[in-house]
C-alpha cells in the first residue's frame, strides 16, 4: 500500500498528517469531488495518492506499534484526524514496494524492483541514453552502485534526484564522471557506501596480481606430494614463465563473472568477512564452467591441444572438454575453486549471495 516515499494505491499514509487532506478523501470515497462551489460525481474509482508519510497500511493505521503510551497518543491523534472514518470506507488496499528492501530474508526482489525504476526514468528523463538496439548506456560501475547500494534514504525520489543531478544532457554514456559530487550524493545515499561499489572493478583490478599470487601458494601447497602433475608451476611467483602467471592472473579475473553462475557477488569491505564454503552443487557448476572458461581464453591465448605440455610449442593435454579431462585434472581445479572464498577474504573481498536470484 503505497510505494514507501513516492506513490501509493488506495493509500491514507499520504493523508494522515492533515486533517483537511483527510477530510478531502473521504469526500472522494463518497464519490463526489468540489471544485470551488461546484459538486462533480466520480463514481467508482481507484485513488492514487503522491507524497507518502507511510509505507504500508498497517504502519499507516498504527498496528505494529509496541509502546503503550505511544499506541495511545497514536490512536487519539489518529481519531482526531477522522483516520478510523477514513478506513471505514476503504473496501481494499495495495502495499506498492519502493526501491529499498523491506525484509532482508523475504524480500529478495529489491534489486528487481530498482533496475524496472531505473529503465523508467532512463527512458522518460534521458531518453538519449537508449541505443538503437533498446540497451541502456551506464557505466557498469554507475549501474553497480545504484542496484547495490543498501538504501535509499528517500526511496524512488533519491533514485530519480542522482539522476537528474548527473550532467547527463550531452552524454553518449553514463559514465562514473557525470555523477554529482560526493556531498549532493550525501543527501540521497551512503556516500562511501556508493562509492565502494562505484570503485568495485577498480578495486578487483588492484587486487588481481596479490589474489594471482595467494592462488599460486594454495595450488603449490595442494600439490607439493605429486608435482608431477604440472611441474612448471612448482617453482616460486618470480620465476614463472609469463604464459603461466598469466593463466593465474585471468583466472583471479574470472572469479566475479564464475560466480554470477551461482548467484553469488564480490563486494569489497574495510572488515575482513566470513569465509564461505560452496556446496556440492555449487561446485558441480562451477568447475566445468571454469575449465570451460580456462579453455576458451588459453585458445585465444595461442595454445593448442598436445599429449604433453610444452611452453615453447603452447601444448596442453587439458585443452579439451570438462567429460574428457583425466581425474586428477578434475580433482584439482575443484579444490582450485575451494580455494576462492579464502584467497578473495585476504584480499577484503566478500563473497555475497544474491538470494532474489536462485537458491542454492
Amino acid at each position: 500500500m503505497g510505494q514507501q516515499g513516492n506513490v501509493g494505491c488506495i493509500k491514507a499514509a499520504q493523508l494522515v498528517q492533515s486533517c483537511r487532506q483527510i477530510k478531502i478523501a473521504v469526500k472522494l470515497l463518497y464519490g463526489i469531488f468540489r471544485e470551488r462551489d461546484s459538486l462533480h460525481p466520480i463514481g467508482k474509482a481507484i485513488f492514487v495518492f503522491a507524497g507518502g508519510t507511510s509505507s504500508t497500511f498497517k504502519e499507516f493505521c498504527g498496528i505494529d506499534i509496541k509502546d503503550e503510551l505511544e499506541q495511545k497518543q497514536f490512536f487519539l491523534e489518529f481519531k482526531a484526524a477522522k483516520g478510523p472514518d477514513f478506513l471505514s470506507r476503504l473496501r481494499g488496499y495495495v502495499n506498492i514496494l519502493g526501491p529499498n528492501q523491506t525484509d532482508q530474508q523475504q524480500d529478495q526482489l529489491f534489486i528487481i524492483r530498482r533496475a524496472m525504476l531505473l529503465r523508467s526514468l532512463l527512458e522518460t528523463k534521458v531518453p538519449h541514453l537508449i541505443s538503437d538496439n533498446n540497451g541502456a548506456q551506464i557505466d557498469n560501475g554507475v549501474l553497480r552502485a545504484l542496484l547495490k547500494i543498501p538504501r535509499y534514504k528517500h526511496e524512488s525520489r533519491s533514485m530519480e534526484a542522482i539522476l537528474e543531478m548527473s550532467m547527463l544532457n550531452h552524454a553518449k554514456k553514463w559514465e562514473q564522471s557525470h555523477l554529482p559530487s560526493k556531498e549532493q550524493l550525501k543527501m540521497h545515499v551512503d556516500e562511501e557506501q556508493f562509492l565502494r561499489h562505484l570503485m568495485h572493478d577498480a578495486f578487483f583490478s588492484e587486487k588481481i596480481e596479490s589474489i594471482s599470487f595467494a592462488l599460486h601458494e594454495k595450488l603449490l601447497d595442494f600439490t607439493k606430494h605429486y608435482p608431477e602433475i604440472d611441474k612448471l608451476i612448482h617453482k616460486p611467483w618470480a620465476e614463472l614463465d609469463e604464459d603461466v602467471q598469466n593463466a593465474f592472473r585471468n583466472q583471479a579475473k574470472r572469479i566475479p563473472n564464475a560466480l554470477l553462475k551461482i548467484n553469488y557477488d564480490v563486494v569489497s569491505v574495510k572488515e575482513t568477512p566470513e569465509i564461505i564454503e560452496f556446496s556440492d552443487k555449487e561446485l558441480d557448476i562451477l568447475a566445468p564452467y571454469e575449465h570451460k572458461s580456462w579453455c576458451k581464453q588459453q585458445k585465444k591465448a595461442g595454445w593448442s591441444y598436445g599429449q604433453q605440455k610444452n611452453l615453447q610449442q603452447k601444448a596442453d593435454p587439458c585443452l579439451v572438454s570438462w567429460d574428457a579431462l583425466p581425474a586428477e585434472r578434475r580433482k584439482q581445479a575443484y579444490q582450485m575453486i575451494k580455494f576462492w572464498p579464502e584467497v578473495l577474504v585476504k584480499a577484503n573481498f566478500k563473497i555475497e549471495r544474491l538470494k532474489f536470484l536462485w537458491q542454492g
